[in-house]
């Protein structure tokens, strides 16, 4: 008698919630690289970086209320591990397919060069153009293209790659 494998929904389901970890800790290192980055930024130019923060929190309206900078960090922080998430779920097929972490390395900066087009020239434009001129283009967007760096470093990791082979 042949014996029947069948991914029960309790397996799925522990894959995803790994998958969703994986995702977030990607998110939060390449949240953490663009703080890092700013306030390197700010010292370097005398500049401070806690306006970044307060831009943050004004863009969503929260920019009066309690303590911006901090509330600045949060949302920062959760919109950096929401990205982390979605590239964690986009990319777990590639990673199983890609030959090298070099490959995983490029699509990670690349996507996340398009989320810094997307947000600078479109939507944040829309929703603060203040925000816009709080760093220069070419610091926003170094500063997106290191979150991608720290991104992949944490998909590449043995353990996010045996997820993804793991999977099936």
């Amino acid at each position: 008698m042949k014996r029947r494998t069948t991914r029960t929904l309790n397996d799925v389901g522990r894959r995803m919630l790994r998958l969703t970890w994986l995702g977030t800790l990607a998110g939060l290192a390449g949240g953490l690289s663009e703080i890092l980055w700013i306030s390197l930024y700010a010292a370097l130019t005398g500049t401070d970086a806690a306006t970044v923060a307060r831009g943050i929190s004004s863009a969503v309206g929260l920019g009066s209320t309690g303590t911006p900078v901090l509330f600045g960090v949060g949302i920062h922080m959760a919109l950096a591990a929401t990205i982390g998430i979605a590239l964690a779920l986009a990319l777990r097929p590639a990673l199983v397919h890609l030959k090298g972490k070099g490959a995983t390395y490029v699509i990670v900066v690349i996507t996340l060069a398009g989320v810094w087009a997307a947000n600078f020239l479109v939507v944040v434009p829309l929703l603060s153009p203040a925000f816009v001129s709080l760093v220069p283009y070419q610091i926003s967007l170094l500063s997106k293209l290191l979150f991608g760096l720290a991104a992949a470093f944490v998909l590449c990791s043995p353990g996010a790659i045996r997820l993804s082979y793991n999977w099936r």
